[in-house]
């Protein structure tokens, strides 16, 4: 299984949309559907709230299987990355999924 999860609309105004992720979900889900390249069973998860997102990855982890996000993104302090999803609030100090 792989886990393709794409956020290109966001609730708050402060993040822009994006344009990408949708296409290179597909896309790239595409390719590792192939049976040729990738061979996976391919599910793209977009534009979900922060709790159906951690099922699914929580899901995926469990299998040892393969998964890539495709959003916005920001680093707050100590170093830690928090990854935006459709609900994000910019600014937030609560993790982005």
């Amino acid at each position: 299984m792989a886990l393709i999860i794409a956020n290109d609309t966001y609730e708050q105004g402060a993040l822009q949309n994006l344009r990408a992720p949708a296409a290179d979900a597909e896309a790239l889900g595409r390719v590792l559907g192939d049976p040729q390249i990738g061979d996976f069973a391919v599910q793209v998860v977009r534009n979900e709230p922060a709790h159906i997102i951690q099922a699914h990855i929580e899901e995926v982890f469990s299998e040892g299987r393969l998964y890539l996000v495709h959003s916005h993104g920001a680093v707050h302090p100590p170093g830690i990355l928090r990854l935006s999803h459709a609900g994000s609030a910019c600014g937030s100090r609560k993790p982005g999924y």
